[in-house]
C-alpha cells in the first residue's frame, strides 16, 4: 500500500498582541483542523516575550488558530483570547497577526 505524498508545508510566523498593541508575552497558540470540528493538530506553543510565534502548516488545509492568555496571578483563568481561520498556503507563510480581546 502506498500513501499519497504529504502536501507541501510552510512555516507560518505571527505576532500576538493586546488591543493596545503590546506583545502578549506568554500567551498560548494552538492550531486546529478547520474541517474536523476543532481537532487539535499541533501542541500548544507559548508566545515569546516579543509576542511572536512560529508553526508549520500544510498547503491547502483549513486551519483555525486559537490564542489564549492566562493571567500570571490567577493562571486558572483565561483573561484574553482570539482566533483566526486560514488555509495553509505559501502566501500565508509570511505572517499572521492576532489581537487578543478581554474575556469576561
Amino acid at each position: 500500500m502506498t500513501l499519497p505524498p504529504m502536501p507541501p508545508s510552510y512555516r507560518i510566523n505571527g505576532t500576538v498582541t493586546f488591543q493596545d498593541g503590546t506583545p502578549a508575552a506568554g500567551a498560548f497558540v494552538t492550531l486546529f483542523d478547520g474541517d474536523r470540528r476543532w481537532k487539535q493538530v499541533t501542541d500548544e506553543v507559548r508566545v515569546g516575550s516579543d509576542g511572536r510565534f512560529s508553526l508549520r502548516v500544510h498547503e491547502g488545509i483549513n486551519y483555525v488558530l486559537s490564542v489564549r492568555y492566562m493571567d500570571p496571578l490567577t493562571p486558572q483563568r483565561t483573561r484574553a483570547a482570539g482566533s483566526t481561520s486560514f488555509v495553509g498556503s505559501e502566501e500565508k507563510a509570511k505572517t499572521l497577526d492576532v489581537v487578543l480581546r478581554p474575556v469576561r
